[in-house]
């Protein structure tokens, strides 16, 4: 990390990753959001047939679920992309109404990331520094902190631009 965040356009490849790890989330999105509900059924005769998945919508939810599972470690990959953003964007070189767009946009994912994960699991552990791989223990915060982590980074968000004044080359 020494070498790189130090242009426009690598913040910018970092940013894209915290966009690129939504990928893996549409399942653990829809499992743990409407089939642990009455709102969808899953679907299939038995717990062989995606088994954790009928775990899920029988309310049997354990932190070995592979959803569950996916769905904490891969929010939590995109707020440690966007902390690191966060952070690196001071010492980098170029535009700097493009970079503030970076930051801000960083703050609006790391926001969604912890709305995902506190509308699940309650009280969460809130990072906002970039950790290293040797950071493993980091004890849980109430709702309240996480929620209102959540609404300064979506107030540092607002002033983000309209979807119609993206130029094309940042669209997608």
């Amino acid at each position: 990390s020494d070498n790189f965040y130090k242009t426009e356009k690598e913040i910018q490849e970092a940013l894209n990753e915290c966009y690129y790890q939504t990928k893996s989330l549409y399942k653990t999105i829809v499992y743990l959001g409407d089939v642990t509900t009455d709102d969808a059924l899953k679907g299939g005769s038995s717990d062989s047939d995606d088994a954790e998945c009928f775990k899920l919508q029988n309310f049997v939810v354990t932190a070995d679920n592979e959803y569950a599972k996916t769905r904490w470690q891969s929010f939590y990959i995109i707020i440690n992309r966007c902390n690191i953003v966060i952070e690196k964007v001071p010492g980098a070189t170029g535009d700097p109404d493009v970079l503030e767009r970076y930051v801000k946009e960083a703050k609006f994912m790391r926001a969604w990331s912890y709305y995902m994960l506190v509308t699940v699991y309650g009280g969460v552990p809130l990072v906002t520094t970039s950790l290293g791989s040797e950071e493993y223990y980091i004890p849980r915060s109430t709702q309240d902190e996480v929620f209102t982590q959540i609404i300064t980074d979506l107030q540092a968000a607002t002033t983000l631009p309209k979807r119609s004044q993206y130029d094309a080359g940042s669209m997608g």
